[in-house]
């Protein structure tokens, strides 16, 4: 009938004989590819360390114009922040662990010990969390804003230990820091949404930190550095405040200079400063004088890309290393002050950012934040590797698979890839409303034959005519007073729409959460019928629709409603573990939800009045999308790129769905991985349902194991 891929445990075959429960409950990680956005560094010896989500990338840049990567490892976490000294690497993980390594090898990094800090309540999309790491002089300094500081001693690296700490979790929003002697520098925001300063605090005796003084603030300090008897502090719209800290009891404000933008990390070399503007790039400023700093920088340097997020520079003598976010790391020549040029990347930029998931036979597709389409060869799951980026103006959200096309939905609207040969991928058209620095969001989006139907969160449903994707006709536009469409599926002459937040903006019962349009004229669509909901806040992100029954997901939980009849929609049940849920894929009577920092949660709906969890999966951070191949699991990540698991749910899904094409003859696939002791997989097609019998001889001990499969 379609591909099936079995995977053959002798213990799983005798919980089948012994007649245990349907459903096993375990998900195994095969593989994960990541390597994309950078936010933090640090550098020693002309070793540079950087982040790529939950991944450390060592690269060498003896040379900056040709970096030369020696190694990585994973951590578990989104990494906030890092530093070295002594080839002792100090990483701080977005699961709340300090963690300590031995980098002298970079090929064979070394473990020492961690520590857990408490939880993190860290969103890497739509939340900054200032966190900062110093190592000094055997001991790190770790400043979380809803901690303060946290003073660790490493001395003995496998038994590192707290010995001081200083702020509370009260009111205060701790930013940033930096050492000045035996004194700390600690920027803060207070009670007040408005309240800001500079602390100084004595660190003599790190285990016990005593404050000093203080000065006043106008905006949030994200970044401070002192050079001399001068501290310069990136004030996010303030702008860079230079402080004079000769006297740590009274420190006073000097100068500001401000440009454009947030600015958020500044470090100094010479008579400049370098300053990190979040959206805009790196301001460089003359601070020859602290005291009269003009506010037009003598240089400025704005990568490529229109999300880029600045928040983190190193320098090493005429080169910056820039974190830009979702651009990676960035190599600049500063040796100009008035010139800064690019010079390389800290390494390949690759599946970094996931956002949405699809697959084709032996592909994966990825729409991500840094290079809009990704295609992953997936034909040993084990192993996935990059085959080719396909860019575009903004950044992809959504993917979905028809034929030998891929419908990217992003920023500005739709892009159609041609994906017949993935090796040689391109845009054969597009379709868009927004423009540069002008977002609209397209969010869903399904496909009929040659018909396109495509929901934007800002502008209603399209309805296209895409059977020339380089010439698409727009055939009507539907848009209710709610046109804050997050999703549409199409079943048969029926298109189902979910809305976002009852209104977009505030809840209002009165107004529908889902419709049900006709639209057997796509060039007038009429609506059919509604259901309004029934929490107090809905944020609708995902639509499925099959056998009458619509499953749909939003920021409260599952909501299984019958559209037997779409004039009179009711609630079949609800499956509700609060938090944000981001995206449906099922596979038989299995949904699979992307459920933010939840990971990817396995629902059982055999029952749709009692929907019942019965698998979860913890990811690395932010579980955005997930799509479903027999027991592979393809989960997109936004820190982690893209994870491969299996599951070992004893029912065999058949996917009717528009993705596949029914074999004409039986095959059978090479099984990977070979040798397969203890595991392997086996994909096979029939050409149609029928009882099928697989054999497995072992040729060394002349044993034969068989196992019928219906």
């Amino acid at each position: 009938m379609h591909p099936r891929k079995i995977r053959f445990i002798l213990m799983l075959l005798t919980f089948i004989c012994m007649g245990h429960p349907l459903f096993a409950q375990n998900i195994e990680l095969l593989s994960q590819l990541v390597n994309g956005g950078s936010s933090v560094s640090t550098l020693e010896d002309d070793i540079l360390f950087f982040d790529s989500g939950n991944k450390v990338v060592i690269s060498s840049v003896y040379f900056p114009g040709t970096p030369d990567v020696m190694g990585s490892f994973l951590l578990d976490a989104t990494i906030l922040d890092m530093d070295i000294e002594n080839n002792f690497l100090s990483v701080l993980d977005a699961n709340g662990y300090f963690n300590l390594f031995n980098v002298t090898d970079p090929e064979a990094v070394v473990f020492q010990d961690s520590i857990y800090l408490g939880e993190v309540f860290f969103d890497p999309i739509f939340d900054e969390y200032a966190a900062q790491v110093i190592s000094h002089e055997n001991m790190v300094f770790i400043l979380r804003e809803d901690q303060g500081l946290t003073v660790i001693d490493i001395s003995q690296p496998t038994s590192c230990e707290i010995i001081g700490s200083y702020g509370s979790q009260g009111p205060y929003n701790y930013r940033s820091m930096a050492i000045s002697a035996n004194h700390m520098l600690l920027g803060v925001g207070g009670s007040a949404w408005d309240d800001f300063f500079l602390e100084t605090i004595d660190i003599t005796d790190p285990a016990n930190p005593l404050p000093v003084g203080s000065v006043s603030l106008s905006d949030a300090p994200e970044g401070v550095t002192v050079s001399g008897n001068t501290a310069f502090v990136a004030a996010a719209m303030q702008g860079l405040v230079s402080i004079n800290v000769s006297d740590m009891s009274s420190p006073t404000v000097l100068d500001t200079s401000y440009w454009d933008g947030w600015y958020t990390e500044v470090v100094v070399a010479g008579d400049y400063a370098y300053v990190a503007c979040d959206a805009s790039g790196m301001n460089i400023i003359d601070i020859s004088d602290p005291a009269s700093m003009d506010d037009t920088p003598v240089g400025i340097y704005h990568p490529e890309g229109e999300f880029t997020l600045c928040t983190d520079i190193g320098i090493d003598g005429e080169y910056v290393f820039l974190a830009t976010g979702g651009t990676g790391l960035h190599i600049i020549d500063i040796s100009s002050a008035t010139e800064p040029t690019f010079v390389a990347s800290g390494s390949p930029s690759s599946g970094g950012g996931a956002f949405g998931v699809d697959y084709k036979d032996d592909y994966v597709f990825i729409a991500d934040y840094q290079n809009d389409l990704t295609i992953v060869d997936v034909a040993d799951p084990y192993n996935p590797f990059i085959v080719r980026n396909v860019g575009f103006e903004g950044i992809g959200l959504k993917v979905e698979i028809f034929e030998d096309l891929a419908y990217v939905s992003g920023t500005y609207g739709l892009h159609i890839v041609d994906i017949s040969n993935p090796l040689e991928a391109h845009i054969v058209g597009e379709y868009l409303h927004g423009r540069y620095g002008y977002a609209v969001w397209a969010h869903g989006v399904d496909v009929q034959g040659d018909i396109c139907y495509l929901s934007y969160t800002r502008r209603g449903l399209y309805i296209l005519d895409v059977s020339d994707p380089a010439n698409i006709i727009e055939l009507s536009h539907y848009a209710p007073e709610d046109n804050a469409i997050n999703d549409v599926q199409i079943v048969d002459s029926l298109a189902y729409l979910v809305f976002r937040s009852n209104g977009g903006v505030y809840p209002d019962p009165d107004l529908p959460y889902m419709e049900v349009l006709n639209i057997s004229d796509p060039t007038n669509p009429q609506l059919v019928g509604s259901w309004t909901g029934s929490v107090e806040w809905a944020w609708g992100n995902s639509l499925i629709v099959r056998d009458s029954i619509a499953y749909m997901l939003d920021n409260e939980g599952l909501f299984i409603l019958d559209v037997s009849d779409p004039t009179e929609i009711s609630q079949l049940g609800v499956w509700d573990p609060g938090g944000w849920n981001f995206k449906l894929s099922d596979s038989g009577d299995l949904l699979f939800i992307a459920k933010e920092n939840g990971g990817m949660k396995v629902v059982d709906v055999s029952d749709p009045t009692n929907p019942n969890r019965v698998a979860n999966f913890h990811t690395i951070d932010w579980c955005a999308d997930v799509a479903i191949n027999d027991s592979l699991v393809y989960i997109a990540d936004y820190d982690g790129g893209l994870l491969i698991a299996q599951h070992d749910f004893l029912t065999v899904a058949i996917d009717e769905g528009k993705k596949r094409t029914i074999p004409e003859t039986f095959s059978l696939e090479q099984n990977y991985p070979n040798p397969f002791n203890p595991t392997t997989t086996i994909a096979y097609n029939i050409p149609y349902r029928s009882e099928t019998k697989l054999t497995i001889h072992d040729i060394v001990w002349s044993q034969t194991n068989s196992v019928h499969l219906i």
